[in-house]
């Protein structure tokens, strides 16, 4: 390949760029700061194959010989790899360098003078397990003996004396404060390259930046060079108008089809073969709505069902979903016969399909997120050098959507928003290990006494525990090599599966000595079933795995896994309450025969013209897509929304209104298990008492509530709906205590897991016993101190507390128990902030509070005693303890009384306020 003028000039400047910034660095008064090369080159302007010509040329200059090498990194694996496979295209045969990729990071692995390492940017900042091999572990206990992290490369090549460069693709978006300190400084890069067509450092006009190098390629040159299109333009008035009265899903699939028919023609004209292909930008919020309602189409299925309907043959359309993937192989070239490419996400940044000429974009209902780099693809040309002065039309790319201009602000806002919503933590390795073997034993004690009781010798209940103890016994001997956790995964291979099965059998046979006359079937069993549970248990520890462990069977949770609490109970019930309570609002007899009851909604202000439209753009022009939120020539109209989307909204609607609720009579808390009944609800009020069949279609209904609801003067309806959640609210008390007595039979175990996930709004704080490492706090909130105080004290507790677990706030994952609410008296769910294991194996069961939370329990204390109390007398001992937990006089004291009182300035004095010290002792 060769360079255009444009990019030849590019070039230039940044080996230019390169060399002063490489001298600056070495003469600088701080030598030891990297220095910045800021590269923004328009979207298809080639920036891959000016930036591996500028490599290319760098290490052939005859006054440039340094040794170093480089890192490019880009933000998926599909990029790296087309990056690299790209680098191999352009320069073959003459390649002259190795072109590294993730498998290449190996235990002796080294970067050579000018080698080029592409990798994925995400896979060294992510914190999921299945990418965390790539990374050195901070732990040393966790790391290989072999190496092969990519800490080891990059020191590796740091001392051999070789310099890295650092090449960012897409810079503007991830190089964020973490990524700062995760990857750029331990490569501790000579020079960085940040190649973006929008990035954050730019300098003002006519000004000089004196940190950085500043390298433009201006979008005209490109234009001029035939590589881009002139502009994008949207869909206009006359198009619109010309479909008037269709549904707006069709009406942008026949614009689109009408504009590739056009330039179909017009590319024969010139003589080209070349088919322009339709994008088709499905909403990435479709399937959530598939799954909450099932009779909703997805966006997805309309499409290819008119598209069937237009007599377009399977054979012409193409997917390109996660999971399915259909008609893509040669779909870039210029003659492929595909005419429409659905996808979501995956024709993103980076994908090369010169042909694609038109796109249709479908708005998101939830949270519309106008992805602006899905322009992009549309914005190429597939007739580099050919003359199109001529041929207006086909210098533009044709945009037809339903987003609207408040879309391009939003996505504006969002594109810096940060990649990585949770990070993970994990059991610690000592609890992991003695959780797991404590379980492992249980299972092969009962495997034993199962076996020995089908035998004429079973194992007599006095000797249960002594089997245990011994079972015990040989998987702490085979896993504890030292008296801390062994820093090297135990192999689970033949070897040692077969000697523990070995040991295990010979204590087998000395308590179960019938077993050896046990015909060979039933022993091959027995000796099977132990060895599955020895490689479950090693999968375990290994951390292959997750697992949960029961902590105690008496400590079961209030939260039963088939009911969540916050719903309506009955679905049937709450139904004919609504309906008799909407009646009751707009003034309709549901016992009388009605003739106009939609004239009773009119009466009470809503509008029952069956229209709901929203603003879309039209007649707008986008000349720099880059940058499609600062273009001026952006307008709209307001048309009708499809069918489709109004369906979606209207569930959407459904679950809003319930979320924003906040009188305590008719708030519902479980939107998930509720909303459908509420929309259930509202079909039937509508069908039956009052639109009835006022409208032909029943969308239309939907239409008349979303017009109302969303109507900026306030919602009539809204206010309805309110008044029937609160009308239901003493039925749905009674409801719940009726099944009260049924859920309790289905509480299940607290179990304590190997691994969860923490909001990244959270930061690590240092401790000693919590279970789950590392232990994440949250940045803000109030009590912070309260409890960054209480973990000092329990964590200094090291000679009679095992661990101590920062219960979650609600959840299945939580220890949860139910309390009668003294100020609405009413039923609800309490999780206690703590939970500890002493060495004694009591479980402690706190809760800490803090001035005025302290005072105002609303019968919280009341739950958490009966709760113990309660597992304490399944136990037949006190093996439960706990209470309320307060600080004062620089103490800790808990309340563990049935009758629950605190005065701030008598806890010393009150006898029912006890030193938590006393619970060390």
């Amino acid at each position: 390949m060769n360079l255009l003028p444009f990019q030849q000039k590019a070039v230039e400047q940044l080996t230019d760029a390169f060399k002063r910034s490489w001298n600056q660095y070495l003469t600088g008064t701080q030598p030891s700061v990297k220095r910045k090369i800021v590269f923004k080159s328009p979207t298809g302007s080639g920036k891959t194959f000016m930036v591996a010509s500028f490599i290319d040329s760098l290490t052939k200059q005859p006054d440039f010989d340094e040794d170093l090498a480089f890192v490019w990194i880009t933000f998926s694996d599909e990029l790296a790899l087309q990056s690299r496979e790209k680098y191999a295209r352009y320069f073959y045969p003459n390649i002259g360098r190795q072109l590294l990729g993730v498998e290449d990071i190996s235990p002796k692995g080294i970067l050579l003078k000018n080698d080029i390492l592409f990798l994925n940017w995400q896979k060294l900042v992510s914190r999921k397990a299945e990418n965390r091999k790539l990374r050195r572990p901070e732990d040393e206990k966790k790391q290989k003996e072999s190496g092969g992290y990519f800490e080891d490369l990059v020191e590796t090549t740091h001392a051999a004396g070789r310099k890295i460069i650092l090449i960012i693709d897409e810079s503007h978006q991830h190089v964020t404060p973490q990524a700062e300190r995760d990857v750029i400084q331990p490569l501790n890069p000579r020079v960085v390259l940040h190649v973006s067509a929008t990035p954050k450092d730019t300098p003002e006009e006519g000004t000089l930046s004196l940190d950085y190098e500043f390298i433009e390629v201006k979008r005209e040159d490109v234009i001029d060079a035939g590589l881009i299109k002139e502009e994008i333009v949207s869909q206009t008035t006359e198009e619109l108008v010309a479909q008037n009265g269709q549904d707006l899903d069709k009406t942008l699939l026949d614009l689109a089809i009408i504009k590739k028919e056009s330039l179909a023609t017009e590319w024969k004209r010139i003589g080209l073969r070349i088919n322009p292909l339709v994008l088709i930008q499905l909403p990435s919020d479709d399937k959530v709505q598939q799954t909450q309602q099932g009779e909703i189409p997805q966006k997805k299925d309309v499409v290819l069902e008119y598209l069937k309907e237009r007599g377009v043959p399977e054979s012409k359309i193409a997917l390109w979903f996660d999971n399915e993937k259909k008609n893509l192989s040669g779909i870039a070239n210029d003659s492929s016969e595909v005419d429409f490419l659905l996808f979501k996400f995956a024709a993103g940044t980076g994908w090369d399909c010169p042909r694609a000429h038109v796109i249709v974009m479908y708005r998101e209902i939830g949270t519309p997120e106008f992805k602006t780099q899905v322009l992009g693809r549309v914005m190429r040309n597939p007739a580099v050098g050919k003359n199109l002065e001529n041929h207006p039309s086909l210098r533009k790319a044709y945009l037809y959507t339903s987003y609207s201009k408040n879309a391009l602000n939003e996505a504006a806002q969002k594109k810096d928003a940060p990649l990585i919503k949770t990070e993970k933590v994990a059991m610690s390795d000592g609890a992991l290990r003695t959780l797991s073997s404590e379980v492992f034993a249980k299972k092969i004690t009962s495997t034993i006494c199962a076996s020995a009781n089908a035998s004429s010798t079973p194992v007599h209940n006095s000797k249960i525990p002594e089997v245990y103890g011994k079972i015990l016994s040989v998987i702490q001997n085979t896993t504890a090599t030292t008296s801390a956790c062994p820093a090297e995964p135990i192999q689970n291979g033949n070897e040692t599966t077969g000697n523990i099965v070995k040991e295990i059998e010979s204590i087998l046979d000395s308590y179960a000595p019938a077993l050896k006359t046990l015909n060979e079937e039933k022993r091959r069993k027995v000796s099977l079933e132990i060895k599955e549970n020895t490689q479950d248990f090693f999968e375990v520890i290994n951390r292959e795995v997750e697992a949960e462990f029961v902590l105690h069977p008496a400590m079961r949770c209030d939260f039963a896994s088939r009911v969540d609490y916050g719903d309506f109970v009955s679905a049937p019930k709450f139904q004919r309450s609504f309906c008799r309570s909407m009646n009751a609002y707009f003034e309709i007899d549901e016992n009388a025969l009605d003739l106009n009851p939609t004239a009773k909604l009119a009466a009470k202000g809503i509008d029952i013209s069956g229209t709901y439209k929203k603003r879309v753009l039209i007649d707008t022009t986008f000349q720099n897509v880059d940058c499609v939120a600062e273009s001026e020539n952006v307008s709209e109209s307001e048309v009708e929304v499809s069918d489709n989307d109004v369906e979606k909204e209207f569930a959407l609607q459904c679950a809003e209104i319930l979320k924003a609720q906040t009188d305590e009579t008719a708030k519902i808390t479980n939107i998930a298990r509720s909303w459908s009944v509420l929309k259930g609800a509202l079909n039937l009020w509508f069908s039956e008492h009052s639109i009835k069949d006022y409208f032909p279609n029943e969308t239309d209904n939907y239409r008349v509530f979303l017009r109302d609801v969303n109507n900026p003067a306030g919602s009539v309806f809204k206010l309805a709906i309110t008044k029937a959640l609160v009308d239901f609210s003493s039925e749905r008390q009674q409801l719940l205590q009726q099944r009260l007595g049924q859920e309790v039979a289905n509480a299940f175990p607290f179990k304590i897991k190997t691994d969860y996930c923490i909001s990244a709004e959270s930061e690590i704080l240092e401790t000693k016993l919590s279970i789950v490492s590392p232990f994440r706090i949250r940045k803000n909130f109030t009590g912070r101190a309260n409890e960054e105080a209480f973990i000092r004290f329990i964590d200094a507790q090291e000679s009679t507390l095992l661990w101590w677990f920062k219960n979650q706030d609600s959840g299945k994952d939580g220890f949860s128990l139910r309390y009668i609410s003294e100020h609405e008296g009413t039923e609800k769910m309490f999780y206690p902030d703590w939970i500890l294991k002493f060495k004694d194996g009591r479980i402690g069961i706190f809760d800490t509070k803090g001035g005025m939370t302290a005072a105002n329990l609303d019968g919280r204390d009341k739950g958490l005693y009966r709760k113990i109390q309660e597992m304490n007398g399944i136990t037949k001992s006190p093996i439960f303890v706990g209470g309320i937990v307060v600080k004062a006089n620089e103490n800790w004291y808990y309340n563990d009384c049935k009758n629950y009182s605190y005065n701030p300035n008598r806890i010393a004095s009150d006898p029912n306020w006890k030193p938590m010290k006393e619970l060390f002792a």
